[in-house]
Protein backbone atom coordinates (compact mmCIF):
# COMPACT_ATOMS: atom_id res chain seq x y z
CA UNK A 1 0.00 0.00 0.00
CA UNK A 2 2.78 2.53 0.88
CA UNK A 3 4.15 2.03 -2.55
CA UNK A 4 1.11 2.26 -4.29
CA UNK A 5 0.87 5.95 -2.27
CA UNK A 6 4.99 6.81 -2.64
CA UNK A 7 4.04 6.23 -7.19
CA UNK A 8 0.58 8.05 -6.83
CA UNK A 9 1.04 10.86 -4.45
CA UNK A 10 3.97 13.37 -5.52
CA UNK A 11 4.24 15.16 -1.78
CA UNK A 12 5.05 11.74 -0.46
CA UNK A 13 7.26 10.41 -3.30
CA UNK A 14 9.18 13.86 -3.16
CA UNK A 15 9.11 13.56 1.13
CA UNK A 16 11.22 9.92 0.69
CA UNK A 17 13.22 10.63 -2.02
CA UNK A 18 14.75 14.23 -1.20
CA UNK A 19 15.18 13.97 2.85
CA UNK A 20 18.33 14.54 3.80
CA UNK A 21 18.23 14.14 7.09
CA UNK A 22 19.88 17.45 7.68
CA UNK A 23 17.39 17.64 11.02
CA UNK A 24 16.50 21.15 10.44
CA UNK A 25 12.76 20.24 11.56
CA UNK A 26 13.60 18.35 14.82
CA UNK A 27 13.67 21.88 17.29
CA UNK A 28 10.53 22.37 15.68
CA UNK A 29 8.66 19.03 15.87
CA UNK A 30 6.46 18.76 19.17
CA UNK A 31 6.94 15.30 19.20
CA UNK A 32 10.26 15.07 19.27
CA UNK A 33 11.35 17.99 21.54
CA UNK A 34 9.00 16.50 24.34
CA UNK A 35 10.06 12.90 24.10
CA UNK A 36 13.57 13.21 22.70
CA UNK A 37 13.01 9.91 20.87
CA UNK A 38 14.73 9.59 17.42
CA UNK A 39 11.84 7.64 15.76
CA UNK A 40 9.17 10.12 17.72
CA UNK A 41 10.73 12.55 15.04
CA UNK A 42 10.04 13.51 11.42
CA UNK A 43 13.42 12.12 10.32
CA UNK A 44 12.49 9.13 12.08
CA UNK A 45 9.25 8.89 10.45
CA UNK A 46 10.95 8.93 6.49
CA UNK A 47 13.37 6.30 8.24
CA UNK A 48 10.58 3.93 8.78
CA UNK A 49 8.93 5.06 5.61
CA UNK A 50 11.81 4.09 3.53
CA UNK A 51 12.25 0.68 5.67
CA UNK A 52 8.56 -0.07 4.81
CA UNK A 53 9.44 0.44 0.65
CA UNK A 54 11.89 -2.42 1.31
CA UNK A 55 9.58 -4.57 3.37
CA UNK A 56 12.22 -4.49 6.12
CA UNK A 57 10.44 -2.36 8.64
CA UNK A 58 8.40 -3.36 11.37
CA UNK A 59 4.76 -3.15 11.59
CA UNK A 60 4.54 -2.42 15.44
CA UNK A 61 7.62 -0.02 14.97
CA UNK A 62 5.42 1.68 12.09
CA UNK A 63 2.02 1.77 14.21
CA UNK A 64 3.58 3.35 17.16
CA UNK A 65 5.48 6.11 15.42
CA UNK A 66 2.82 7.04 12.39
CA UNK A 67 0.42 7.42 15.29
CA UNK A 68 2.13 9.68 17.51
CA UNK A 69 2.60 12.04 14.75
CA UNK A 70 0.40 14.96 15.42
CA UNK A 71 0.59 15.94 11.46
CA UNK A 72 0.49 19.45 12.49
CA UNK A 73 3.41 20.27 9.69
CA UNK A 74 5.87 22.35 11.99
CA UNK A 75 8.82 20.32 10.39
CA UNK A 76 7.58 21.22 6.51
CA UNK A 77 7.92 24.81 7.81
CA UNK A 78 11.16 24.34 9.20
CA UNK A 79 13.11 21.81 6.14
CA UNK A 80 15.16 23.84 3.35
CA UNK A 81 12.85 21.87 0.55
CA UNK A 82 9.39 22.41 2.39
CA UNK A 83 8.89 18.40 2.14
CA UNK A 84 5.51 17.32 3.55
CA UNK A 85 6.06 15.22 6.16
CA UNK A 86 2.81 14.74 7.70
CA UNK A 87 2.07 13.60 4.32
CA UNK A 88 4.45 10.03 4.79
CA UNK A 89 2.79 9.85 8.19
CA UNK A 90 -0.74 9.94 6.57
CA UNK A 91 0.68 7.31 4.03
CA UNK A 92 1.59 4.95 6.68
CA UNK A 93 -1.59 5.06 8.59
CA UNK A 94 -3.10 4.19 5.23
CA UNK A 95 -0.78 1.48 4.63
CA UNK A 96 -1.21 0.17 8.40
CA UNK A 97 -5.32 0.21 7.73
CA UNK A 98 -4.82 -2.29 5.01
CA UNK A 99 -3.81 -4.74 7.43
CA UNK A 100 -6.21 -3.46 10.29
CA UNK A 101 -4.08 -1.61 12.02
CA UNK A 102 -5.89 1.27 13.32
CA UNK A 103 -6.24 3.00 16.83
CA UNK A 104 -10.18 1.99 18.27
CA UNK A 105 -10.68 5.73 18.80
CA UNK A 106 -10.12 7.16 15.24
CA UNK A 107 -11.51 3.87 13.52
CA UNK A 108 -14.57 4.21 15.41
CA UNK A 109 -15.06 7.90 14.96
CA UNK A 110 -14.45 7.55 10.82
CA UNK A 111 -16.94 4.53 10.27
CA UNK A 112 -19.19 6.28 12.63
CA UNK A 113 -19.21 9.12 9.84
CA UNK A 114 -19.34 6.97 7.04
CA UNK A 115 -22.50 4.74 8.32
CA UNK A 116 -24.13 7.43 9.33
CA UNK A 117 -23.25 10.22 7.16
CA UNK A 118 -23.07 12.41 10.66
CA UNK A 119 -20.60 13.46 13.28
CA UNK A 120 -22.14 12.44 16.83
CA UNK A 121 -25.59 10.59 15.49
CA UNK A 122 -28.07 13.61 15.03
CA UNK A 123 -30.76 12.82 12.36
CA UNK A 124 -33.34 15.63 10.82
CA UNK A 125 -35.39 15.25 14.05
CA UNK A 126 -33.11 15.26 16.69
CA UNK A 127 -31.18 18.61 14.89
CA UNK A 128 -34.37 20.42 14.61
CA UNK A 129 -35.21 19.78 18.96
CA UNK A 130 -31.50 20.83 19.52
CA UNK A 131 -32.01 24.28 17.28
CA UNK A 132 -35.54 24.95 19.05
CA UNK A 133 -33.51 24.86 22.52
CA UNK A 134 -30.53 27.28 20.93
CA UNK A 135 -32.62 29.76 19.38
CA UNK A 136 -34.77 29.66 22.49
CA UNK A 137 -31.73 30.91 24.58
CA UNK A 138 -30.34 33.21 22.04
CA UNK A 139 -33.56 34.71 22.05
CA UNK A 140 -33.63 35.16 26.19
CA UNK A 141 -29.79 36.00 26.10
CA UNK A 142 -29.96 38.26 23.07
CA UNK A 143 -33.53 39.65 21.60
CA UNK A 144 -33.04 37.86 18.31
CA UNK A 145 -35.34 35.41 16.82
CA UNK A 146 -33.42 33.21 15.13
CA UNK A 147 -35.13 30.27 12.72
CA UNK A 148 -32.39 28.20 11.32
CA UNK A 149 -33.26 25.74 8.64
CA UNK A 150 -32.63 22.10 9.00
CA UNK A 151 -32.49 19.78 5.49
CA UNK A 152 -34.50 22.61 3.87
CA UNK A 153 -33.58 24.14 0.52
CA UNK A 154 -31.45 27.67 1.54
CA UNK A 155 -28.86 29.94 0.21
CA UNK A 156 -26.06 29.09 2.98
CA UNK A 157 -25.27 26.08 3.73
CA UNK A 158 -23.71 26.07 7.83
CA UNK A 159 -21.46 23.04 8.34
CA UNK A 160 -20.28 22.68 11.99
CA UNK A 161 -18.55 19.96 14.02
CA UNK A 162 -20.31 17.72 15.93
CA UNK A 163 -18.55 19.26 19.45
CA UNK A 164 -20.10 22.32 18.54
CA UNK A 165 -23.77 20.76 18.59
CA UNK A 166 -22.81 19.08 22.08
CA UNK A 167 -20.21 20.44 24.16
CA UNK A 168 -19.06 24.22 22.69
CA UNK A 169 -23.03 25.55 22.41
CA UNK A 170 -21.89 29.29 22.70
CA UNK A 171 -19.67 29.03 19.83
CA UNK A 172 -23.02 27.13 17.94
CA UNK A 173 -25.01 30.17 18.85
CA UNK A 174 -22.36 32.49 17.99
CA UNK A 175 -23.01 30.71 14.48
CA UNK A 176 -26.76 31.49 14.01
CA UNK A 177 -26.55 34.81 15.39
CA UNK A 178 -24.19 35.91 12.82
CA UNK A 179 -25.71 34.47 9.80
CA UNK A 180 -29.36 35.89 11.37
CA UNK A 181 -27.88 39.34 12.23
CA UNK A 182 -26.53 39.28 8.45
CA UNK A 183 -29.83 37.93 6.90
CA UNK A 184 -28.51 35.22 5.17
CA UNK A 185 -30.89 32.19 4.17
CA UNK A 186 -28.84 29.50 5.85
CA UNK A 187 -29.74 25.61 7.05
CA UNK A 188 -27.55 23.27 8.74
CA UNK A 189 -28.05 19.44 6.85
CA UNK A 190 -28.20 16.47 9.01
CA UNK A 191 -26.23 14.45 6.74
CA UNK A 192 -22.83 16.61 6.16
CA UNK A 193 -20.00 15.69 8.22
CA UNK A 194 -17.64 18.24 9.69
CA UNK A 195 -14.83 16.88 11.39
CA UNK A 196 -13.23 14.69 8.39
CA UNK A 197 -11.19 11.75 10.11
CA UNK A 198 -10.57 10.14 6.57
CA UNK A 199 -7.72 12.93 6.60
CA UNK A 200 -6.17 11.04 9.79
CA UNK A 201 -6.38 7.44 8.05
CA UNK A 202 -6.95 7.29 4.11
CA UNK A 203 -6.79 9.45 1.33
CA UNK A 204 -10.46 7.76 0.19
CA UNK A 205 -12.10 8.33 3.34
CA UNK A 206 -11.39 11.81 3.31
CA UNK A 207 -13.19 12.40 0.20
CA UNK A 208 -15.76 10.20 0.99
CA UNK A 209 -16.38 12.05 4.24
CA UNK A 210 -15.79 15.55 2.21
CA UNK A 211 -18.64 14.40 -0.54
CA UNK A 212 -21.16 14.65 2.22
CA UNK A 213 -20.91 18.30 1.67
CA UNK A 214 -20.70 18.43 -1.84
CA UNK A 215 -23.85 16.19 -1.62
CA UNK A 216 -25.75 18.29 0.95
CA UNK A 217 -25.19 21.46 -0.47
CA UNK A 218 -26.15 20.31 -4.15
CA UNK A 219 -29.49 18.69 -2.53
CA UNK A 220 -30.36 21.93 -0.29
CA UNK A 221 -29.74 24.24 -3.69
CA UNK A 222 -26.66 26.18 -1.44
CA UNK A 223 -24.57 28.89 -3.35
CA UNK A 224 -22.34 29.08 -0.18
CA UNK A 225 -20.75 26.62 1.98
CA UNK A 226 -19.94 28.31 5.67
CA UNK A 227 -17.41 26.22 7.61
CA UNK A 228 -17.15 26.34 11.18
CA UNK A 229 -14.50 26.46 13.83
CA UNK A 230 -12.70 22.74 13.02
CA UNK A 231 -9.30 22.78 11.33
CA UNK A 232 -9.34 19.19 9.70
CA UNK A 233 -12.63 20.64 8.76
CA UNK A 234 -11.43 23.47 6.77
CA UNK A 235 -8.34 21.90 5.93
CA UNK A 236 -10.18 20.09 3.97
CA UNK A 237 -12.37 22.49 2.89
CA UNK A 238 -9.90 24.34 1.66
CA UNK A 239 -7.54 22.20 -0.21
CA UNK A 240 -10.36 19.56 -1.50
CA UNK A 241 -13.88 20.88 -1.23
CA UNK A 242 -13.49 24.27 -2.63
CA UNK A 243 -11.92 23.55 -6.23
CA UNK A 244 -15.31 20.69 -6.70
CA UNK A 245 -17.67 22.89 -5.66
CA UNK A 246 -16.36 25.73 -7.24
CA UNK A 247 -17.28 23.79 -10.62
CA UNK A 248 -20.90 23.81 -8.92
CA UNK A 249 -20.62 27.51 -8.63
CA UNK A 250 -20.67 26.63 -4.84
CA UNK A 251 -18.16 28.84 -2.65
CA UNK A 252 -16.62 27.39 0.59
CA UNK A 253 -15.87 30.29 3.19
CA UNK A 254 -14.97 29.91 7.00
CA UNK A 255 -17.27 31.27 9.53
CA UNK A 256 -14.28 33.84 10.24
CA UNK A 257 -14.14 35.17 6.57
CA UNK A 258 -17.84 35.74 7.07
CA UNK A 259 -17.54 37.79 10.81
CA UNK A 260 -14.26 40.10 9.53
CA UNK A 261 -16.12 40.94 5.99
CA UNK A 262 -19.06 41.80 8.44
CA UNK A 263 -17.45 43.93 10.88
CA UNK A 264 -15.13 45.88 8.30
CA UNK A 265 -18.71 47.01 6.03
CA UNK A 266 -19.61 48.03 9.39
CA UNK A 267 -22.69 45.23 9.70
CA UNK A 268 -22.29 43.72 12.73
CA UNK A 269 -21.24 45.17 16.23
CA UNK A 270 -19.36 43.92 19.02
CA UNK A 271 -18.70 45.39 22.29
CA UNK A 272 -15.43 44.23 23.50
CA UNK A 273 -16.64 45.07 27.29
CA UNK A 274 -18.75 42.00 27.49
CA UNK A 275 -15.33 40.00 27.53
CA UNK A 276 -14.21 41.48 30.62
CA UNK A 277 -10.66 42.33 31.48
CA UNK A 278 -8.83 39.57 30.70
CA UNK A 279 -5.53 39.02 28.88
CA UNK A 280 -6.63 36.70 25.39
CA UNK A 281 -3.84 35.27 23.28
CA UNK A 282 -4.87 33.49 19.82
CA UNK A 283 -2.74 30.64 18.95
CA UNK A 284 -3.61 29.41 15.36
CA UNK A 285 -4.51 25.61 14.90
CA UNK A 286 -2.07 24.08 12.63
CA UNK A 287 -4.83 22.87 9.98
CA UNK A 288 -5.55 26.55 10.14
CA UNK A 289 -2.21 28.61 9.08
CA UNK A 290 -0.44 25.70 7.84
CA UNK A 291 -3.30 23.98 6.02
CA UNK A 292 -5.73 26.45 5.37
CA UNK A 293 -4.14 29.97 4.85
CA UNK A 294 -6.23 31.26 7.84
CA UNK A 295 -4.27 33.67 9.65
CA UNK A 296 -5.44 37.44 9.59
CA UNK A 297 -9.55 37.16 10.02
CA UNK A 298 -9.37 35.50 13.40
CA UNK A 299 -7.12 38.11 14.75
CA UNK A 300 -9.07 40.61 12.90
CA UNK A 301 -12.38 39.24 15.02
CA UNK A 302 -10.87 38.74 17.83
CA UNK A 303 -9.24 42.35 18.83
CA UNK A 304 -12.85 43.72 17.88
CA UNK A 305 -14.43 40.89 20.54
CA UNK A 306 -11.96 41.33 23.41
CA UNK A 307 -10.52 44.51 25.32
CA UNK A 308 -6.72 42.92 25.86
CA UNK A 309 -5.56 41.03 23.10
CA UNK A 310 -2.03 39.93 23.03
CA UNK A 311 0.03 38.49 19.74
CA UNK A 312 1.65 34.85 20.69
CA UNK A 313 5.20 34.36 20.58
CA UNK A 314 4.56 31.71 17.93
CA UNK A 315 2.28 32.57 15.26
CA UNK A 316 1.08 32.22 12.01
CA UNK A 317 3.05 29.05 10.37
CA UNK A 318 5.07 28.82 13.72
CA UNK A 319 2.48 27.77 15.73
CA UNK A 320 2.53 25.23 18.41
CA UNK A 321 0.34 22.15 18.23
CA UNK A 322 -2.24 21.68 20.54
CA UNK A 323 -0.88 18.63 21.62
CA UNK A 324 -3.43 16.64 20.17
CA UNK A 325 -3.29 16.66 16.43
CA UNK A 326 -3.85 13.43 13.87
CA UNK A 327 -6.47 12.35 15.99
CA UNK A 328 -4.69 11.72 19.04
CA UNK A 329 -7.91 12.52 21.58
CA UNK A 330 -8.32 8.89 22.59
CA UNK A 331 -8.21 8.72 26.47
CA UNK A 332 -5.42 6.32 27.31
CA UNK A 333 -3.01 9.18 25.51
CA UNK A 334 -4.29 12.08 27.51
CA UNK A 335 -0.36 11.18 29.72
CA UNK A 336 1.65 11.87 26.38
CA UNK A 337 -0.34 14.78 24.94
CA UNK A 338 -0.53 16.75 28.27
CA UNK A 339 3.49 16.77 27.87
CA UNK A 340 2.91 18.11 23.96
CA UNK A 341 0.72 20.77 26.02
CA UNK A 342 3.59 21.99 27.86
CA UNK A 343 4.73 24.11 24.32
CA UNK A 344 1.65 26.17 23.89
CA UNK A 345 0.81 26.33 27.61
CA UNK A 346 4.46 27.60 28.66
CA UNK A 347 3.91 30.03 25.63
CA UNK A 348 0.80 31.57 26.95
CA UNK A 349 2.52 31.97 30.45
CA UNK A 350 5.41 33.87 28.91
CA UNK A 351 3.47 36.06 26.96
CA UNK A 352 1.21 36.84 29.60
CA UNK A 353 -2.36 35.71 28.78
CA UNK A 354 -5.70 34.51 30.44
CA UNK A 355 -7.12 32.95 28.03
CA UNK A 356 -5.77 30.92 25.23
CA UNK A 357 -8.17 31.40 22.07
CA UNK A 358 -7.61 27.98 19.79
CA UNK A 359 -10.71 27.89 17.94
CA UNK A 360 -10.66 23.89 16.39
CA UNK A 361 -13.13 21.37 17.95
CA UNK A 362 -9.83 18.96 18.12
CA UNK A 363 -7.75 21.85 19.76
CA UNK A 364 -10.74 22.72 22.18
CA UNK A 365 -11.39 19.16 23.55
CA UNK A 366 -8.14 18.53 23.82
CA UNK A 367 -6.48 21.53 25.75
CA UNK A 368 -9.75 21.47 27.70
CA UNK A 369 -8.38 18.20 29.56
CA UNK A 370 -4.60 19.36 29.15
CA UNK A 371 -4.78 22.19 30.67
CA UNK A 372 -6.62 21.11 34.31
CA UNK A 373 -3.16 19.21 34.30
CA UNK A 374 -1.08 21.82 33.59
CA UNK A 375 -2.91 24.50 35.84
CA UNK A 376 -2.64 22.38 38.58
CA UNK A 377 1.12 21.74 37.81
CA UNK A 378 1.99 25.58 37.55
CA UNK A 379 -0.84 26.66 40.08
CA UNK A 380 -2.46 29.38 37.46
CA UNK A 381 -5.44 29.30 35.62
CA UNK A 382 -5.05 29.56 32.22
CA UNK A 383 -8.39 28.71 30.64
CA UNK A 384 -9.21 28.04 26.74
CA UNK A 385 -11.85 29.77 24.70
CA UNK A 386 -13.22 29.30 20.95
CA UNK A 387 -13.77 32.95 18.79
CA UNK A 388 -17.74 32.26 17.78
CA UNK A 389 -18.16 32.40 21.84
CA UNK A 390 -16.35 35.33 22.53
CA UNK A 391 -18.22 36.75 19.09
CA UNK A 392 -21.38 36.00 20.48
CA UNK A 393 -21.00 37.35 24.10
CA UNK A 394 -19.74 40.74 22.53
CA UNK A 395 -22.48 40.49 19.76
CA UNK A 396 -24.44 43.97 19.83
CA UNK A 397 -28.01 42.92 18.33
CA UNK A 398 -29.22 45.49 15.52
CA UNK A 399 -32.62 43.70 14.85
CA UNK A 400 -34.46 45.35 12.13
CA UNK A 401 -31.42 46.77 10.69
CA UNK A 402 -30.19 43.33 9.60
CA UNK A 403 -27.54 43.55 7.20
CA UNK A 404 -27.07 41.26 3.42
CA UNK A 405 -25.64 38.32 3.67
CA UNK A 406 -22.54 38.57 1.26
CA UNK A 407 -20.57 35.61 -0.40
Amino acid sequence: MILDLYRSERNVRLALDLCTECGACLTRCPTYTSTGDPLNSPIGRISIARSMLRGSASDDEAYRYAWLCLTCGACSTACPFGLDVPGVSRALRAALLESGRVPSFVSSRALEQLETSRGRGFDGASLEALMHGITSEIAAEKGLEAHPKVDERADVLLVVPSDDLVLNVETLKGYISVLHELGADFSLSSRAVAENYGLFLHPSLMRDLADSILAAADELGASTVVIGECGNAWRVAAGYLSAKLRGSGVEVRHVFHVVADALRSGELELDPDANGDLVYEYQDPCQYSRGGRLVREPREILRNAVRRYVEPSLGGQRTVCCGAGGGNLAPELLPLTTDYSELWYEMALSDGADVVVRPCAICKSHMSRAVQVLNSKHGRNISISGLMELVYRALVPREGRRGGFHP
